[in-house]
């Protein structure tokens, strides 16, 4: 789950034929100005962007490991060091 600044979770959209998440706070907190106070109209994160962090932030986490497939007739074999 990608989640906003304001900690509301984010959804799915497209926009210019891209995959976006969004988070706009006033579609659902309508007559709750002071819930949101601050908060841009609409956020829009591109999945690109959010999948490259992520694939960084997890290859830094594995310290070098990378997950292969494992060989046929090996379901039991671990992370190989890269």
């Amino acid at each position: 789950m990608v989640f906003c600044g304001c900690g509301r979770r984010m959804f799915g959209g497209e926009r210019h034929n891209r995959p976006y998440y969004l988070c706009w706070p006033r579609d659902n907190n309508r007559g709750r100005p002071d819930k949101y106070e601050g908060h841009p109209r609409t956020v829009y994160l591109r999945e690109d962007a959010v999948l490259d962090a992520v694939c960084q932030r997890t290859r830094k986490n594995l310290g070098g490991w990378t997950v292969r497939p494992a060989p046929a007739g090996d379901p039991g074999s671990r992370p190989r060091r890269h």
